[in-house]
């Protein structure tokens, strides 16, 4: 465990259905002139975990308090495995243009909370 800070209690602690999880290993794959294509093993692949939560505005603000002054976005933290239930490292996967997460109103006072992180082997 190579982590200090932890998810805040605070915060929803069980994302909001369907939940998805994309992994495996890194692999190269080499076509051959004849013959299927060689392949060999690069490592592990770190699995991938879309977040959604539904959250208050108390709790946004500190969502957002967490992401951008306690891991200041990149460093790692104990997080809640949504399918075992274990307390995961992880650290936020910013999407293409470099956002860590997205906000849109769900309703009064409600707010929908996107994410993704990457669970570290």
């Amino acid at each position: 465990m190579a982590y200090s800070i932890v998810w805040p209690p605070a915060l929803p602690q069980v994302p909001v259905t369907p939940y998805s999880e994309s992994g495996g290993v890194r692999m190269l794959s080499t076509p051959m002139d004849k013959g299927p294509a060689k392949t060999r093993l690069l490592g592990a692949k770190p699995d991938v975990i879309p977040l959604e939560f539904l959250m208050t505005g108390g709790q946004l603000d500190a969502f957002i308090t967490f992401v951008k002054e306690t891991t200041r976005g990149v460093l790692r933290f104990g997080f809640p495995h949504p399918r075992t239930k274990e307390i995961a490292e992880v650290r936020f996967l910013p999407t293409g243009d470099g956002d860590v997460y997205s906000v849109d109103n769900a309703g009064p006072r409600l707010w929908r909370v996107r994410f993704q992180v990457e669970v570290l082997p």
